[in-house]
């Protein structure tokens, strides 16, 4: 039987959603829910395109694949939770920078979007097709090669909103900025050369309550290991038993701290667990006061 319409399509993503949120409770059992912001980035972004790269006004971004998006969510699940699926908080002002890889002969993909406060709209009936932007909090996604400065811009598409010309509509879709979607989608396609790319989150002007949170999706990309940044091991004058660790990663990433006092195989043990909510991130830890030496270490996932 082959059927079309919203209505035989919303039940399909959303059941496939439902089977992916059942993996993911199985994967993650103790996690607390995503945002619907997260599943619809993620729908968006493991979605199969249908004709010509990026979306369209005809095929949206491509056809849901339940298979694909539970892919990413064990994809996630290997790597440490929040390394390819992430949830943080953007403030006013307050651009996010982090770094990943991006092996030669691989597509790299990035998608963001966030659930965007109720705009304004006319009142009911009194403006047919309004044309006026809706989009209250804006929020660009950017990724630069960090050896060439070439710079990577979301995929866009032309409303025509004075013409509404189909043939425009129609045209494919290109890249630049996007200031009016509450989702983004960069593609960065592949090269002969390993690349180092600087994802970038940046804010537009104000946000309502001063901040937003939002959900970002990676895939091809390899992420960069936790390191402790430089003087970021610091005793405190007060208890010399209490070290600050000041580590560098990627926001949104949980992330556990470890400790040992050998150095030897299987004499690590963990400290504690943390989400990074920036790019940097300060935790706390005590000494071993009954050992001479005493070493840490961060890795990915809990």
């Amino acid at each position: 039987m082959n059927l079309q319409g919203t209505s035989f399509a919303a039940p399909n993503v959303t059941g496939g959603l439902m089977l992916a949120e059942q993996r993911r409770t199985q994967l993650f059992p103790s996690a607390s829910p995503l945002l619907a912001s997260t599943w619809r980035a993620a729908a968006v972004h493991t979605a199969l395109e249908l004709g010509t790269p990026g979306p369209s006004y005809l095929t949206g971004w491509g056809s849901f694949d339940t298979e694909r998006l539970v892919s990413l969510l064990e994809d996630d699940e290997s790597a440490g939770r929040g390394t390819f699926i992430k949830e943080f908080t953007i403030a006013t002002g307050v651009p996010k920078t982090f770094y990943v890889t991006l092996p030669a002969n691989t597509q790299g993909d990035i998608t963001l979007a966030w659930s965007d406060p109720a705009g304004s709209p006319s009142a009911f009936g009194s403006d047919v097709d309004d044309t006026t932007a809706m989009l209250v909090n804006d929020i660009d996604l950017v990724a630069v090669d960090a050896a060439t400065s070439t710079t990577h811009l979301p995929w866009i598409l032309n409303p025509d909103l004075s013409g509404e010309s189909a043939a425009v509509r129609g045209a494919a879709a290109t890249r630049g900025t996007d200031n009016r979607n509450n989702l983004e989608k960069v593609t960065m396609d592949s090269s002969t050369q390993d690349r180092r790319i600087a994802v970038t989150i940046t804010p537009n002007g104000t946000l309502q309550g001063g901040s937003q949170k939002v959900s970002l999706i990676l895939s091809g990309v390899e992420p960069e290991a936790p390191t402790v940044v430089s003087s970021g091991f610091t005793q405190n004058p007060s208890n010399l038993d209490e070290y600050a660790l000041t580590i560098s990663f990627d926001p949104g990433t949980f992330y556990t701290l470890e400790t040992s006092t050998t150095l030897q195989a299987g004499s690590w043990s963990d400290v504690s667990t943390f989400k990074a909510e920036d790019s940097t991130t300060t935790v706390l830890t005590t000494r071993d006061t009954g050992s001479t030496k005493q070493f840490w270490r961060v890795r990915r996932g809990e």
